[in-house]
């Protein structure tokens, strides 16, 4: 996937409207194709290529309108002037990402089918689709590029990059980690601290991204079958393939918070734990507030292993951090002085 952080959506619909006459055959895309052969997908990091494109027109002009697919949905298809029947292409386009997984995010995404030399001088020489996260932007071949890639497969693998970009893998970028439970699963936040992983990486450290293992994960869950492309680390098991899928219909969204109370006497014991269990990698806040003339502390356990401390005078404490491979933890509270009740507030995901 290459990214073109700064591409707008009126000039793209400028672009359709500029494309020379029809010329070039088209293929028509068929979910069936998908997983027919081994397929990697050539990509090119960020360069001036976008500059290149936006440069092709100043004009404004409206989006794509709405192509409805077979299951009634709607999806907003641009196809090049250089294409005969674009109607009909359009259509065909609309059905084959309506018949991929999905959710909501269907009806936000914006793509534009083109001939490969067109994608090329879009996305950067050698490219064979790119994606604009800003403006839900697939642009994709309309025929098979130089690279041999089928068109599905291109397609598939871009679309993936508008899954993660449509969900919340809080406090990362979905677009750059992967989908929640998808990210946590691969350990992706303990190969980042390890030098393993390199999200967002689009230069040499390309394969070792997971936000582009993710999305070719997410091909393979379309139908397609593992490119090798990417660190082997990537390479979906079925169950990795139903984490993507429930990512996918049933996304995860924010934290959860869970609330624990207690409280202290002037002479009893002076520590309370309390046991956690989070499924998934992210952030994880702590406050605890103690009552008037109390004197609390706060710390977090991993087993017996202290991660954090917060020991500041007063009665109120607070910590964040991200969790990070760790499915349990222990927050422990300590009264330092005075009696009184407590209110503990723990949100992780």
């Amino acid at each position: 996937m290459r990214s073109l952080p700064a591409l707008t959506l009126a000039l793209l619909a400028a672009l359709v409207a500029a494309a020379p006459a029809a010329a070039d055959a088209p293929v028509f895309p068929d979910l069936d194709r998908l997983g027919e052969r081994p397929v990697a997908i050539d990509d090119a990091p960020l360069d001036s290529s976008s500059e290149r494109f936006r440069a092709r027109s100043a004009a404004r002009v409206d989006l794509p309108d709405p192509v409805r697919a077979i299951t009634g949905e709607l999806v907003r298809i641009g196809v090049s002037a250089r294409y005969a029947k674009r109607a009909l292409l359009g259509r065909s386009w609309a059905n084959f990402f309506a018949g991929l997984i999905h959710g909501p995010e269907l009806a936000r995404v914006v793509v534009y089918v083109a001939p490969p030399d067109e994608v090329s001088a879009t996305c950067g020489d050698d490219s064979d689709a790119c994606y604009s996260a800003r403006d839900n932007l697939l642009v994709i071949p309309g025929d098979t590029p130089a690279s041999g890639a089928p068109v599905e497969e291109i397609a598939a693998h871009e679309y993936g990059h508008h899954i993660a970009n449509s969900r919340s893998n809080y406090p990362w970028e979905a677009i750059d980690w992967g989908t929640k439970r998808w990210s946590t699963a691969q350990l992706v936040c303990q190969r980042v601290r390890a030098g393993r992983a390199f999200p967002g990486d689009q230069g040499r450290r390309y394969r070792l991204n997971p936000g582009e293992g993710f999305a070719d994960a997410y091909r393979v869950l379309a139908g397609g079958s593992w490119s090798g492309r990417f660190d082997a680390a990537y390479k979906p098991t079925p169950a990795d393939l139903a984490l993507i899928r429930q990512d996918v219909l049933d996304p995860w969204r924010e934290n959860v918070v869970e609330v624990r109370e207690g409280s202290f006497t002037a002479t009893g014991p002076s520590v309370q734990r309390f046991d956690f269990t989070a499924p998934l990698d992210g952030r994880l806040k702590l406050t605890l507030k103690g009552a008037r003339e109390q004197d609390v502390d706060l710390y977090l356990y991993d087993d017996e292993r202290r991660l954090a401390g917060a020991d500041n005078p007063g009665r109120q404490e607070s910590l964040r951090g991200e969790l990070c491979g760790v499915r349990e933890f222990t927050v422990a509270v300590r009264r330092d002085q005075g009696p009184g009740r407590f209110r503990l507030e723990v949100s992780h995901p």
